[in-house]
């Protein structure tokens, strides 16, 4: 696909519980596994895709919190060290891997996005 590009998972995190570097533990104790990562060329946005097992439709306020915690401590410091920059991130907490684009709805998917300023991840409300 044109104007797509994944690149690999972030940094391996250093962790008591074997973590590979496709997986972060976050602040709601979830492990979640990034199984893609898109960049869309037209709005500069990055969407940075995960799973993890266990998601329920009441986990929402669980994974809430790791969504920030995802953009300001893994995939914004990984964009700088690369050289690269956004205009947004959205991040996408899934309990299966989907397909982007599709729809499954057994699938449990939570989804936030964020702007990008002075090295700031700002929550967008949409």
């Amino acid at each position: 696909m044109m104007g797509v590009m994944r690149h690999c998972a972030l940094a391996l995190a250093a962790m008591a519980t074997p973590v590979f570097a496709d997986q972060q533990v976050v602040p709601s104790g979830y492990v979640l596994s990034q199984f893609e990562t898109i960049y869309e060329e037209v709005g500069n946005i990055w969407r940075y895709r995960y799973q993890s097992d266990g998601l329920t439709l009441e986990s929402y306020e669980d994974v809430a919190d790791d969504f920030l915690h995802l953009c300001e401590a893994y995939i914004l410091p990984s964009m700088i060290a690369n050289g690269q920059n956004a205009e947004q991130i959205v991040i996408s907490i899934a309990d299966r891997e989907v397909p982007f684009g599709a729809t499954d709805p057994d699938a449990v998917q939570f989804f936030e996005a964020f702007s990008v300023e002075d090295a700031t991840c700002i929550w967008e409300n949409f």
